[in-house]
């Protein structure tokens, strides 16, 4: 029984991350294009231009083809990195000179009160405005981002996605048009695929029917700035597997017309380069005899040359000093939540769960340290969103610890570690238990139909994840209501009446309406632990119930 529940608990997980991701695929192909916010920081923005679909950028132009800027979206590149529950895709806007204009937070997969307790904060946001592209993926910049009280997680999530969004060169808007097949089947008719770098100072790999043949890349945008005659020009480079330049040619130029025709006449140089080494264009000696210019067009041919070079510096530098992952962002809440942990352990597992001032001591600190402090707290909102988007460990390693010793300890040891010693609502319901000499007692027909409302929950809940319905899950739980200034009414009444409830029934919240509670409570192993019980028929029938709305 106890596996049974476990391959339960994972299919219906992996339902749900399935299908939000199919569901992600489709809005952002619809979203492609979010040019309404474009016009408040281009009014004289006529057309987007050519972009680069493996880049996700576009060109804006104004009149008679002025480039205005350019505008990115974050997602999918920044999709690695998650706030309190999940991902975030960015509009962000640029001027020519990469200078950020404005950025506009298009879809999140945290929750709304977390959601709009950033967007709604002109100081977080302001931070950002008129900083350079180059400027925003520092780690001195990381460091000192202004992070919104009550949604901290959230806000840096935003910061360190456009950090990482950014990461690469700056777009070309000058030749915004990425490599494509067809190119280089110019110079390797046997090619059948090409696949774009992960990073783009790397090589592009070039296929063939079932092995490699060789890398491709192109001068743009290390090379923009070098100028022929009259303007710079993007040249293609095809290497073999041994290191040799098989091809080099002109993709787009934006020199004289004459002079660049003087060039594509001319085979002798284009070829010349050909049995070059990465390692020999990279050192090129400009002011030698070793590259001999075409007749006529020296400066535009001198100018192609030094665009190869710099091209070649800049692969042979990726590859002496390729990016490495970053470390875990292990912070001051994570080595907080890990001592609280610490803390629960002990309660739950040695005689000092015996010891009333010091337990006292323990729930009070929940509450304002873990409840109204951090607010990091386990919740239909956090677990879904993560079963959603996927766990990235390095953004909340403390939250993901607690998390993984909710599920892990009561599945070994029958102990609810997480209910019973950690939560600060459960904390606070303590403290608040039998402080009133009148008590009532639930008659047992309505308390059985009060047990049912944390399985209606989860089933509205799981109806919201798998996208049938829009349920704000932080809204179904009372654990929003302890982060001051963001908290939604929903959150709030419901702590107020649980909190009220429990003065008359001991543990009243926990007992007859926490959904988290009861899902935790699921995998527990206890004396009975074996035997099929009515959760785990209300397990299957959610299971069935995502299988089926997996498969529509």
């Amino acid at each position: 029984m106890i596996l049974w529940r476990v391959a339960c608990f994972g299919a219906v997980l992996w339902l749900i991350h399935d299908q939000h991701q199919s569901r992600t695929r489709r809005q952002r192909i619809e979203d492609a294009a979010p040019l309404k916010w474009l016009q408040q920081w281009f009014p004289q923005m006529e057309k987007v231009g050519e972009g680069n679909a493996s880049e996700t950028f576009r060109t804006v132009l104004g009149g008679n083809g002025q480039e205005l800027g350019y505008y990115i979206l974050s997602a999918p590149r920044s999709d690695r990195v998650r706030g309190y529950s999940g991902p975030n895709d960015l509009l962000l806007a640029f001027d020519p000179e990469h200078r950020l204009l404005g950025m506009r937070l298009l879809r999140s997969g945290d929750t709304p009160d977390h959601v709009a307790a950033v967007t709604n904060n002109p100081a977080f946001l302001g931070q950002f405005k008129k900083q350079h592209r180059k400027d925003l993926v520092s780690s001195r910049w990381m460091e000192n981002v202004d992070a919104v009280s009550g949604a901290t997680l959230t806000s840096l999530a935003i910061a360190e996605g456009i950090s990482v969004r950014l990461g690469g060169s700056a777009p070309s808007l000058r030749f915004p048009q990425k490599l494509s097949l067809k190119e280089i089947q110019e110079h390797w008719p046997g090619a059948t695929d090409l696949k774009a770098p992960s990073q783009p100072a790397n090589w592009h790999t070039v296929y063939g029917a079932d092995e490699i043949l060789g890398y491709a890349a192109r001068t743009s945008p290390a090379a923009d700035g070098i100028i022929g005659y009259q303007g710079p020009s993007d040249i293609l480079l095809v290497f073999d597997l041994n290191g040799s330049a098989r091809a080099l040619s002109i993709r787009k130029s934006y020199e004289n017309k004459e002079y660049y025709g003087y060039l594509q006449e001319d085979e002798y140089y284009l070829n010349s380069f050909r049995g070059w080494t990465l390692e020999r264009l990279a050192a090129i000696d400009m002011n030698s005899t070793e590259v001999e210019g075409v007749s006529g067009a020296t400066m535009t041919s001198q100018a192609v040359a030094a665009a190869a070079k710099k091209r070649a510096q800049w692969l042979l530098d990726y590859q002496a000093h390729p990016p490495s992952p970053p470390p875990p962002a292990w912070k001051s809440r994570d080595t907080g939540l890990a001592i609280v942990l610490a803390g629960g352990l002990l309660f739950a597992f040695t005689s000092l769960r015996g010891n009333r001032t010091a337990r006292l001591a323990f729930r009070v600190a929940l509450v304002i340290y873990l409840g109204f402090f951090l607010g990091d707290m386990l919740s239909l909102s956090l677990l879904g969103g993560w079963a959603q988007n996927g766990v990235e460990w390095t953004a909340a390693p403390g939250l993901l610890m607690l998390a993984l010793a909710a599920v892990l300890v009561p599945l070994g040891t029958g102990r609810q570690l997480y209910c019973h010693q950690i939560c600060p609502h459960g904390a606070l319901q303590e403290m608040l238990r039998r402080r009133l000499p009148w008590q009532w007692t639930v008659p047992g027909p309505l308390a059985r139909w009060l047990r049912k409302v944390p399985l209606i929950l989860l089933a509205i809940a799981l109806l919201g994840v798998m996208g049938l319905m829009h349920v704000n899950l932080s809204a179904l739980e009372p654990f929003d209501a302890y982060l001051i200034g963001i908290a939604g009414w929903g959150s709030i009444a419901i702590a107020i009446l649980g909190l009220v409830a429990s003065l008359f029934v001991s543990m009243a919240y926990c007992r007859y309406g926490c959904p988290t509670g009861a899902l935790l409570s699921f995998l527990r192993r206890n004396s009975s632990a074996n035997q099929w019980s009515a959760g785990d028929s209300a397990a299957t029938a959610l299971l069935l119930v995502a299988a089926l709305l997996h498969w529509m």
